[in-house]
């Protein structure tokens, strides 16, 4: 995939094909299922097995987090990190 674009696509399609604003960080999950990808203004996550990318959390909006809506709707700003609890059921 490119970095350094206007907007993020390729959701629901291969991970080496999509396109993302700004990759700012990267965390693979603890049984090195998912790959997540913190894209500015959403959270991405690749199936490493299957290799689709799709929106964990973030519309692509951007502006203060949302409360009270689904993760995947939310408005965001500047994802810089993303962390995982010990279980590996928790993003934060």
């Amino acid at each position: 995939g490119l970095s350094g674009g206007t907007f993020s696509t390729g959701d629901g399609q291969l991970a080496v094909t999509a396109t993302f604003r700004r990759v700012d960080h990267i965390l693979m999950d603890k049984l090195n299922n998912l790959l997540y990808i913190a894209d500015d203004i959403r959270v991405r996550v690749v199936n490493i097995t299957s290799g689709i990318i799709y929106s964990f959390s973030g519309s692509g909006g951007f502006g203060p987090p949302t409360n009270g809506s689904l993760a995947v709707n939310a408005t965001l700003e500047y994802v810089r990190g993303i962390s995982i609890d010990e279980q590996n059921d928790r993003i934060y």
